[in-house]
């Protein structure tokens, strides 16, 4: 079996030929190369936005210009585990409707266009995370199974640094 993270770079490379890939470091030790993520029945992963240069400004990771989310789908659900990307792009201001658990409101996303993708086995999904997004409720008795990971970008040096 191919190295699945292997394939997610190489694709990653045919979008930046110039720059050099390589994994993410810090203080010596090696960030996770991935993480499988497995929403079971029930589940939904609420509004939400990754982005490295707020939440983790005190990691060197957050030291980039632009950032994106692979998620790579190993197994779909039979109902629902869509993912729903709006056209409404995060701003420091949106914190005030943070949930104290996770995510924020979805009075961000009242009257907003939406992108909706219904993923299927293989399928190599690649966002902007700065865009607001979710995960519909699982249903049904299969559970969606992805890899995940993230890219940082760095411009003038033309580097791309992987974690997860």
């Amino acid at each position: 079996v191919d190295n699945p993270i292997n394939k997610i770079k190489v694709v990653i490379s045919k979008v930046y030929p110039n720059y050099e890939i390589s994994e993410t470091k810090e203080n010596r030790m090696n960030y996770a190369l991935c993480t499988i993520r497995r929403h079971e029945k029930g589940k939904k992963v609420p509004l939400h936005k990754d982005n490295v240069t707020y939440e983790g400004i005190e990691y060197n990771v957050s030291k980039i210009d632009n950032q994106i989310s692979c998620i790579l789908h190993l197994q779909e659900t039979e109902r629902g585990g869509k993912l729903l990307i709006y056209k409404k792009k995060w701003e420091k201001k949106f914190e005030e409707f943070r949930e104290i658990e996770f995510g924020y409101n979805s009075i961000l996303t009242k009257n907003v266009e939406v992108d909706k993708i219904e993923p299927k086995i293989g399928d190599l999904v690649i966002i902007n995370p700065n865009y607001l997004h979710e995960i519909t409720k699982i249903q049904g008795n299969t559970d969606r199974i992805t890899l995940g990971m993230f890219f940082g970008i760095q411009n003038k040096s033309k580097k791309i640094f992987s974690w997860a």
